[in-house]
C-alpha cells in the first residue's frame, strides 16, 4: 500500500528554507510567514503563497517566482535581481528601496503597490498592471513598459531614461520632474497627466495623447510630437529647440513654449 508523503507544516517548512536545506517551495503555503533577511536566491517559489508575508531585506536574486501570491507582502528593500515574477499578484506590497534590476514582471499585477525609491532598471513590465502605485525616486531607466497600466501612478522624480513606454496607459499620473530622455512614448496615453519640470529631451512622442497634461517648464528639445495630441495641454515655459517636431497645427510660441538653442 503506497503511503503518501505528508507536505510540511508551514513552521517546518519554514525552519527547512531558513537553514537552507531547501530553497525550493512551489505551490506551498507560506501566507503571513516571517521570512524576513531569507536567502532564497535562485529558488524554486512558483505559484507560492506569500499573501502578507515578511520578506524585508529577503535575498531573492534569480529566485523563480511566477504566479506567485505576493499580495500585502512586506517586500522593503528586498534583493530580486533577475527574479521572475511573471503574472504575480503583488498588489498592494510593499517594495520600497527593492532591487529589482533586470526582473521579469510580464503581466504583473502591481496596482498600489509602494515601489518607491526602488531600482527596476532593465526590468521588463510588458503589460504589467501598476495603476496607483508609487513609484516616486523609483529608476525605471531602460526598462520595459510596453502597454504597461500606470493610471495614477504617482511617478514624481523617477527615472524613466530610454525607458520603453510605447502604448502604456498614463492617464493622471504624476510625472512631476520625471527624467524620460530617449523615452518611447509612441502612442501612449497621458491624458491628463502631471509633467511639470519633466525632461523629455529627445524622446518619442509621436502619435502620444497629452490631452489636457500639464507639460509646463518641461523639456521638449529634440522631441518628435508629430501627430501627438496636445488639446487643452498645458505648454507655459516649456523648452524645445529647431530639431522637435511639433504637430503641423501647433505653433509653439502661441502656447506658451520657448524655443531656447542647444549651446554648442
Amino acid at each position: 500500500m503506497t503511503t503518501e508523503a505528508i507536505a510540511p507544516s508551514k513552521e517546518d517548512l519554514r525552519v527547512q528554507l531558513f537553514s537552507g536545506k531547501t530553497r525550493n517551495a512551489p505551490g506551498a503555503n507560506l501566507s503571513s510567514t516571517d521570512l524576513a533577511g531569507i536567502d532564497l536566491t535562485g529558488g524554486d517559489l512558483k505559484e507560492v503563497n506569500l499573501w502578507e508575508a515578511d520578506l524585508a531585506a529577503a535575498t531573492l536574486d534569480g529566485a523563480k517566482m511566477d504566479e506567485a501570491d505576493l499580495r500585502g507582502a512586506n517586500m522593503r528593500e528586498a534583493q530580486l535581481v533577475g527574479a521572475h515574477l511573471s503574472r504575480a499578484a503583488l498588489l498592494r506590497t510593499n517594495l520600497q528601496g527593492a532591487n529589482l534590476i533586470g526582473a521579469r514582471l510580464e503581466h504583473a499585477t502591481l496596482d498600489e503597490a509602494n515601489l518607491r525609491g526602488a531600482n527596476l532598471s532593465g526590468a521588463s513590465l510588458r503589460k504589467a498592471r501598476l495603476n496607483h502605485a508609487v513609484l516616486e525616486d523609483a529608476d525605471l531607466s531602460e526598462a520595459w513598459l510596453t502597454q504597461a497600466r500606470l493610471q495614477g501612478a504617482e511617478m514624481a522624480r523617477s527615472q524613466l531614461n530610454d525607458a520603453d513606454l510605447q502604448g502604456a496607459d498614463l492617464r493622471n499620473a504624476d510625472l512631476s520632474a520625471a527624467s524620460l530622455s530617449r523615452a518611447n512614448l509612441e502612442k501612449a496615453d497621458l491624458t491628463g497627466a502631471d509633467l511639470p519640470g519633466a525632461n523629455l529631451a529627445r524622446a518619442d512622442l509621436r502619435k502620444a495623447n497629452f490631452s489636457k497634461a500639464d507639460l509646463s517648464g518641461a523639456n521638449l528639445k529634440d522631441c518628435d510630437l508629430s501627430l501627438a495630441i496636445l488639446n487643452g495641454a498645458l505648454l507655459t515655459g516649456a523648452i524645445y529647440d529647431k530639431h522637435t517636431i511639433w504637430p503641423e497645427n501647433v505653433d509653439p510660441q502661441r502656447i506658451g513654449a520657448v524655443i531656447q538653442e542647444t549651446e554648442s
